[in-house]
């Protein structure tokens, strides 16, 4: 039976939608699938269905379907006790008449040879000068909009500048501002720089927790299913701000370093 799923929507939803046809492949042997979306959203579904078309690029003979979804990937509105709430679950229920398999609810993206050397080739361009991976495999690049984090905290009123750095760690920077106080918020133990500043007699300061405010409490509330530990690794995240004298709020690029009283630094090993 020959099954057309049409997903005229985003990468993201895109990449949830992996989900779906995990679900398909397993509980609808019979079918046939073949997935049209649009351009770029397409090298999604590679390996996960039939073919992939291309929406608008391609010509495709809808008759030759024996049935053909036009999937509009809404919310999921109601509550479920054996599955999360999310378009992937309400797909799955109200479109294909399926209870959701809580092992298939993992995105499964293929990426073939050709496509990681291309992505390494681009990673090693903005990497800012560092070049391939580490020992690791990891490349020295947080792909989030940094400039918009940065204006985020910037805006703050207890923030007078932010400074966006590249290292894996801050020892460097470190090094070059020579904070008089290094302080950290959270509940992890760990204080990344310490051994920096207080060769030189700076202060360690380490902020009390705020009671009932923790997203390490809030992800291990979680089921076991949806916890942070049954998924893939996030990429870890390194940024450092640094607290002036008051000043205007300002972005600092890299090189303008000035010679702040405080420094605080943001976990290298938080996630996204």
């Amino acid at each position: 039976m020959n099954i057309l799923a049409k997903f005229s929507h985003g990468l993201g939803d895109a990449a949830q939608f992996t989900c779906v046809l995990q679900h398909l492949a397993k509980h609808r042997p019979q079918w046939t699938v073949d997935v049209a979306s649009k351009i770029g959203k397409h090298s999604a579904f590679f390996g996960q269905c039939r073919r992939s078309w291309i929406l608008d690029r391609e010509s495709i003979t809808e008759r030759d379907y024996h049935q053909v979804f036009d999937l509009g990937w809404y919310e999921c509105y109601g509550v479920y006790a054996d599955s999360p709430c999310t378009k992937v679950c309400n797909c799955l229920r109200e479109v294909f008449g399926m209870i959701p398999d809580i092992p298939l609810l993992k995105y499964r993206i293929q990426v073939g040879p050709q496509a990681r050397e291309i992505t390494g080739q681009y990673l090693s361009q903005i990497s800012n000068g560092h070049g391939g991976p580490d020992a690791t495999g990891r490349y020295p690049v947080v792909a989030i909009a940094e400039q918009d984090r940065a204006l985020m905290l910037a805006s703050l009123g207890c923030v007078d500048h932010v400074l966006i750095f590249d290292d894996r760690t801050p020892h460097r920077l470190l090094r070059a501002l020579c904070p008089d106080v290094l302080a950290k918020g959270g509940t992890t133990a760990e204080m990344v720089g310490h051994e920096v500043v207080e060769i030189y007699g700076g202060r360690i300061v380490r902020l009390a927790a705020v009671s009932g405010v923790s997203t390490t409490a809030l992800l291990t509330s979680f089921p076991p299913a949806f916890s942070r530990e049954a998924q893939p690794s996030a990429m870890p995240v390194e940024a450092a701000s640094c607290r002036l004298p008051p000043q205007s709020n300002a972005v600092l690029p890299a090189g303008e370093i000035p010679i702040p009283t405080i420094a605080s630094i943001v976990n290298p090993k938080s996630e996204i």
